[in-house]
């Protein structure tokens, strides 16, 4: 996905895994945006340690058109013209 923006905060935890408080991905017909963690785990490189996200889409344009006809949209349309 071609974005303008990215956007991402990461906090290291007292137990060593990272927070991403913030992800997001703009580009001018998706938003894509979440939270997660990166797990520690001693001796193993960050490229292989667990990544768990949470991540919403939205839409607009036509790309919320065409999340529309997979009946995906789920929200009222924010500010920026982005359907979730």
């Amino acid at each position: 996905m071609p974005f303008d923006r990215f956007t991402m905060h990461v906090d290291r935890g007292r137990d060593l895994n990272l927070n991403l408080t913030t992800l997001e991905f703009i580009s001018p017909v998706t938003r894509l945006t979440g939270s997660g963690t990166i797990q520690h785990q001693k001796d193993v490189r960050i490229a292989n340690q667990p990544l768990h996200l949470e991540l919403q889409l939205a839409g607009k344009g036509h790309m919320a058109v065409l999340l529309g006809k997979l009946n995906l949209l789920g929200g009222k349309q924010d500010d920026e013209g982005y359907t979730p």
